[in-house]
């Protein structure tokens, strides 16, 4: 497995969850839920932090993050602008949970002490997040709120 490129994609996961995140809480009027995912982007930058430290100790740097903002934001502003927020909250959740998992497999896999630890320290906050979006987020919601679908990421 070549660590660097394996670093330089989960700063790029982190770093466009970081900005969904973002331009989601933007346009969202549950002020409790937008400052709950404005938080969450905080972690995300904070992890593709984590991410592009170990990359700049090596000599390396993170992929254009204009690129990055450019090609996969709007394509997941796309898919999800026409989602209920209760159907948002599901899929952050289960988005959360599925690279909690991946990520354990991965940190199993890896051999450069650092950047394992590094996968390992960004796990519970993906669980927690999950746990947030399925449990508490969708308890949040005001009465015929999940089922509006006129939130967008743009």
């Amino acid at each position: 497995m070549d660590d660097v490129r394996l670093a330089q994609g989960l700063w790029l996961i982190e770093h466009v969850g970081g900005v969904i995140y973002e331009r989601f809480a933007e346009k969202l009027d549950n002020r409790d839920i937008a400052g709950t995912f404005n938080r969450f982007a905080g972690h995300e930058h904070m992890h593709a932090e984590w991410y592009a430290a170990w990359l700049s100790a090596r000599g390396h740097g993170v992929p254009a993050p204009s690129t990055c903002d450019s090609l996969i934001v709007p394509g997941v502003h796309f898919w999800l602008s026409p989602q209920s927020l209760d159907r948002k909250l599901r899929t952050f959740s289960a988005t959360e949970r599925t690279a909690a998992r991946h990520l354990a497999a991965l940190a199993r896999k890896v051999r450069d002490p650092e950047l394992k630890a590094i996968i390992e320290r960004t796990l519970p906050y993906e669980r927690m997040h999950a746990e947030w979006y399925e449990r508490v987020g969708r308890r949040m919601l005001q009465p015929g709120e999940g089922e509006r679908t006129s939130l967008t990421l743009e």
